[in-house]
């Protein structure tokens, strides 16, 4: 058994004596997909697995094993109700197997091309080792990831590939979108908290978060996902929508369901390039942002920036010396007219934040004084927001009822800067750290 064991990854569970250990679905999963998913533990060659259930998993370019066994997707594996503990067992002869990591991608700091902070120009976004890069465009809809009807299995019945190839094909290269938006917590099918969605806005198997997450469900969003970042779509990812997670919280003491919860978010999803962590929408609690934004930054060795969104908020409130946190997700409430403003006044807030002047960055993601898809007016909240040198995201632009024309005010509004001059290394220039350096009104 050893040496059969010493071309595989196991897993083995060990459960408590009356657990119920029917297994649901059968299968095999492949390393790099589910490898992620998992707590590791080493554990000696000789141990006994008799009493427990096991998952082998094949690493690349080995013969199959024969049988399959169990995989514990839709078991309970992830209750700690159920399941005692996950060990994986890792012979030394199966790291040779391992597919070598590539020598030319770093082991921590960002990806080559990935979206950063310009470290001399710390309000601009750049790609690393590239150009600067100028975002716009849609800020929504918020329920992207659970678009359409919940299948069986988890995944969804909508129409997200046609609005990403929509934004490619028109114009626009930002998604706003939560991966937590509502859950159930005593069954009666009702969302009991988590923000704005339904019970099943959530990616937790049967929507229920004492299960774990749904490996089917993060398989979908990494399919989106790649598909916005070969595009360069910046994937806006909040953690939260406009309400907690049903985890209890003390300050300084995240639950462990929730630091998983966060952490195998974060882990899933940090290969992309164009990346933003933002821990809430509408959150201001100090201590709880930040405790969660740690997380984030801990779990992800790739350096994305993270922020944070409060309730029509120019000053970032939950922003504090000592936090890891570097982007403030703006939203606040001011007419077309006003936007201008309003992120003039945050983009000097956030040149004055910390020490060295370079606390945060701002992208004015909403307001809700502004917002849908009039094409006239789209053009002109873009614009007042970028002359006052500050990213621009429009609020009830959906996408998927968008006219063409709308999404295609995005390219024309850079393209229009860059002709007059007014784009500095590919962002929006100002003369000066505190004055209207350019004269807001109808773009021409």
């Amino acid at each position: 058994m050893a040496a059969e064991w010493a071309n595989h990854f196991v897993i083995a569970v060990f459960w408590r004596p009356d657990a119920d250990t029917d297994t649901i679905h059968e299968g095999t999963l492949p390393l790099p997909a589910h490898e992620h998913l998992l707590p590791r533990s080493v554990v000696p060659a000789d141990r006994n697995f008799a009493d427990c259930k096991v998952l082998v998993l094949q690493p690349p370019d080995t013969p199959p094993m024969e049988p399959h066994v169990c995989s514990p997707r839709r078991s309970r594996v992830s209750s700690v109700a159920t399941c005692l503990t996950f060990l994986i067992l890792v012979p030394w002869a199966v790291v040779a197997a391992k597919e070598p990591a590539d020598p030319k991608l770093p082991s921590s700091g960002p990806l080559p091309g990935q979206i950063i902070r310009d470290p001399e120009h710390p309000q601009w976004l750049m790609r690393a080792g590239g150009q600067h890069v100028f975002i716009c465009g849609p800020g929504d809809p918020e329920g992207f990831l659970y678009h359409g009807p919940r299948r069986a299995d988890g995944t969804r019945d909508g129409q997200q590939v046609q609005m990403i190839r929509k934004l490619i094909e028109h114009g626009g290269n930002c998604i706003y979108l939560q991966t937590l938006r509502g859950y159930d917590v005593n069954g009666d099918g009702r969302s009991d908290g988590g923000g704005d969605g339904t019970a099943d806005h959530n990616p937790f198997i049967d929507g229920d978060y004492r299960q774990g997450i749904d490996a089917a469900i993060l398989d979908e969003w990494e399919t989106w996902f790649t598909l916005m970042d070969d595009a360069g779509i910046l994937i806006y990812l909040f953690i939260y929508d406009d309400g907690d997670g049903p985890w209890p919280y003390r300050p300084g003491a995240v639950d462990p369901g929730e630091r998983d919860y966060v952490e195998t978010i974060v882990n899933r999803f940090k290969h992309h390039k164009n990346l933003i962590w933002v821990v809430g929408e509408e959150h201001d609690d100090t201590d709880r942002v930040n405790d969660i934004a740690a997380i984030v930054a801990e779990a992800d060795e790739f350096e994305h920036l993270v922020g944070n969104h409060h309730n029509s908020s120019i000053e970032f409130k939950t922003w504090r010396d000592d936090t890891v946190m570097n982007h403030h997700a703006m939203q606040f409430q001011a007419d077309t007219d006003e936007v201008h403003e309003a992120a003039i006044t945050a983009r000097r807030l956030a040149e004055e934040a910390g020490p060295a002047g370079d606390g945060f960055m701002v992208i004015y993601s909403e307001s809700t004084g502004s917002q849908g898809n009039d094409v006239d007016d789209t053009r002109h909240y873009n614009w007042n927001i970028a002359t006052a040198g500050v990213v621009p995201m429009r609020l009830g632009m959906m996408i998927y009822d968008t006219p063409p024309e709308a999404a295609r005010t995005v390219p024309h509004l850079a393209a229009v800067l860059r002709a007059d001059g007014l784009l500095c290394h590919g962002q929006p220039r100002r003369t000066g750290p505190r004055r209207h350096a350019l004269r807001p009104g109808k773009q021409r």
